[in-house]
């Protein structure tokens, strides 16, 4: 069984104290985080430091706010997702989770905003 938290984030950098006592309790194997605000300035260490998880993001590129993440154990067997081009104008990022116990959990997490 897997154990998923999802939250909108509304600025994840702000928030990183709250996130990392998440990371390291290790409750959840996948943490799915809409509106992250990330861009390509803040590293994947700066938000993993000392955790035992891998990230899977997507920047909101030309403004402010927006983006996703998929973050998830070192341990849990995982392929990315690669997405058609037609989804390309949203904020999504997916993987598929591979284990014995089931054949393969697709996991997306996305955000969806209009300008």
């Amino acid at each position: 069984m897997l154990h998923c938290l999802y939250f909108n984030s509304r600025s994840i950098c702000n928030k990183l104290g709250a996130l990392r006592g998440e990371l390291v309790s290790s409750h959840f194997d996948i943490i799915c985080i809409t509106e992250t605000w990330l861009n390509d300035s803040i590293p994947d260490s700066l938000i993993l430091y000392d955790t035992d998880y891998k990230i899977l993001r997507y920047d909101r590129v030309c403004k402010r706010g927006g983006g996703v993440a998929l973050l998830f154990k070192n341990d849990i067997k995982i392929a990315p997702v690669s997405l058609d081009v037609k989804f390309s104008s949203l904020e999504i990022t997916a993987l598929d989770v591979i284990s014995s116990s089931f054949r393969i959990l697709r996991v997306v997490c996305a955000y969806v905003f209009t300008s």
